[in-house]
């Protein structure tokens, strides 16, 4: 019974993180049971916990971290072991807590106030601002810009870093908080120094 217990945690564990350049996975030894991330992506990955796990005859040795941040490009970072309190019965994590997982380090807190941003179109255009910062309908409490452009206008980036999500499929929108979730958009982290590992 012990046996089934820690693997359906774990099991429930490793899914709650599929991700597809996030891998998680756990290694048992004898009396210990611990839970691994790599990251294989350029940037680092922040998971926020809702909670700690519910353990049944075991400890968790170390302080179980709310939020983890999972550097870029890294592997075997260490999130959670657990030992057994009595091997003679059923041992194991009968629940994890819920997450919300972020691109990015979620506990980075200071950025260059003075970066100038480029423009997302090429030099020499100009385009009307639609609607700026703190727009009435959709940015509110945003320091967001909407241009007016043709359709098929080159969008270029407003800084350089490393792309991480992008919406370009969608044709259809207007100009009321109705259609917030019709826009197209690239996300783009601040570039970090990444280590020097060989994949």
């Amino acid at each position: 019974m012990k046996k089934i217990l820690i693997l359906i945690a774990g099991l429930q564990f490793i899914q709650m993180f599929s991700q597809k350049n996030i891998k998680v996975y756990q290694e048992r030894k004898e009396d210990t049971v611990a839970y691994y991330a790599d990251n294989r992506e350029v940037y680092p990955m922040s998971f926020v916990f809702s909670g700690t796990p519910e353990l049944e005859n075991a400890t968790a040795p170390e302080v179980f971290k709310a939020v983890q941040v999972i550097p870029a490009q890294s592997f075997k970072n260490r999130i959670a072991y657990f030992v057994v309190k009595d091997k003679t019965k059923k041992w194991g994590a009968k629940k994890m807590p819920g997450y919300t997982m972020y691109t990015g380090n979620v506990n980075q807190n200071t950025y260059d106030s003075d970066y100038k941003y480029d423009l997302p179109f090429k030099k020499g255009n100009s385009f009307t601002v639609h609607q700026g910062y703190n727009g009435a309908f959709s940015h509110r409490n945003e320091n967001s810009l909407d241009f007016k452009m043709p359709e098929g206008t080159e969008i270029t980036a407003a800084r350089e870093g490393i792309v991480t999500d992008f919406i370009q499929h969608n044709n259809t929108g207007c100009p009321t908080i109705s259609c917030i979730d019709q826009g197209n958009y690239v996300t783009i982290t601040q570039t970090e120094p990444l280590p020097n590992i060989i994949i």
